[in-house]
This record gives structure tokens, C-alpha cells and sequence, in this order.
């Protein structure tokens, strides 16, 4: 399988962290952009395994361009800490990239 970035981000997703890391577990890469929560979102990312990143963003374009930047597999999914990547996606994902 090709490997997989995963770049998550977040602003205050403290709640939803772990859960959304949990579910892309399989990325050989995960990264945390975060838009400077004011809760425990960065330091519960880390704990998880996860790369993050804390800055001030002034737009939606920006935080996904720096995942971009750090991200160095040869596929980024992108999601948000509220989504979670079941198991039949996961499969459909890598089949996708297998192909």
C-alpha cells in the first residue's frame, strides 16, 4: 500500500480528537493543524501519536496548506476532528490507492 497522510484539522476539538486519530490509525502519517485552541485539542493529539501544529489561521485555505506542507506520504486525506473513517471506507481507501 502507498502511503498515507492524514491531516486533521481543528480549532477546540478537544471532545473529538481521539475518536477521529482512533479512525485513521492506519495513515502512516497523521498531522494535527490546529487554529489555536484554547483547550487540550493539541496536547490530546500528541498523546495519540499525531504530529501537531498550533497557529493562528486566517482562513479554511491556509490550515489545509500547511497539512500539505507537512505531509510527506504520497496521498493526503483530509478531514475534520468531528469525521470518522469507518471501516468500510478505510477498505474503499485502500483499495483505491492499490489500484
Amino acid at each position: 500500500m502507498k502511503p498515507i497522510s492524514a491531516v486533521i484539522l481543528t480549532k477546540n476539538e478537544e471532545k473529538n480528537i481521539e475518536d477521529c486519530i482512533k479512525s485513521v490509525k492506519f495513515s502512516n502519517q497523521i498531522i494535527v493543524v490546529d487554529n489555536k485552541s484554547s483547550d487540550a485539542t493539541v496536547e490530546i493529539a500528541k498523546k495519540h501519536g499525531a504530529e501537531a501544529i498550533s497557529e493562528s489561521f486566517s482562513d479554511f485555505s491556509k490550515q489545509r496548506e500547511v497539512g500539505m506542507r507537512m505531509a510527506t506520504k504520497d496521498w493526503i486525506l483530509y478531514l475534520d476532528a468531528d469525521e470518522r473513517i469507518d471501516n468500510d471506507l478505510r477498505k474503499e481507501i485502500e483499495a483505491t490507492i492499490e489500484s
